[in-house]
């Protein structure tokens, strides 16, 4: 028999196929609500985690410094390199500062898992040299930000301009 005939036991209607079917394991409607629930839940959480990095960001990241620990003189000269200013010894008390706070914020996203090991997962990066990636990918994420925050007050600072230029040149 042809294929599109449904005596063929590759056409979708031919009973061993359906049989097939029916015998397979599922997944109950209410289950399948619970898991997509608690994705729901979990996503801003794990997004948290991340620094709202995508995972793929992440993954480029980790393997560019490392999984666990970024070295903190590997980190200056990291931000050196971008532009950061860090000669004076008030830049450098602004960049402890911005650690101490992308370290809180990686602990804080830790506890909503495991409030018991963070201690341990996450000790002061003044204490050993080392940044913990968590508090890498949360330092980094405010830099970003600060970045971008700066730009946009430059673009509102020329739209500005060009909006009192175009009045003054429009004349009374």
């Amino acid at each position: 028999s042809h294929p599109s005939h449904p005596s063929h036991p590759s056409h979708p209607s031919h009973p061993s196929l359906r049989a097939a079917r029916t015998k397979l394991p599922g997944i109950a409607w209410d289950t399948c609500v619970i898991v997509a629930e608690e994705a729901r839940k979990m996503t801003p959480i794990w997004s948290r985690k991340r620094a709202c990095f995508k995972e793929s960001e992440v993954l480029e990241l980790k393997k560019a410094f490392g999984a666990e620990e970024v070295p903190v003189s590997d980190l200056l000269w990291m931000l050196l390199d971008s532009g950061l200013p860090l000669q004076h010894a008030e830049e450098r008390h602004r960049f402890q500062e911005a650690l101490a706070e992308a370290h809180r914020a990686a602990v804080d996203c830790s506890m909503e898992d495991d409030a018991a090991t963070n201690a341990t997962i996450f000790p002061s990066p003044r204490s050993r040299g080392a940044v913990h990636f968590a508090t890498f990918l949360h330092l980094i994420r405010s830099y970003l930000e600060s970045i971008k925050q700066k730009q946009m007050q430059r673009e509102e600072a020329a739209l500005r301009w060009c909006v009192f230029f175009v009045h003054v040149s429009e004349g009374p």
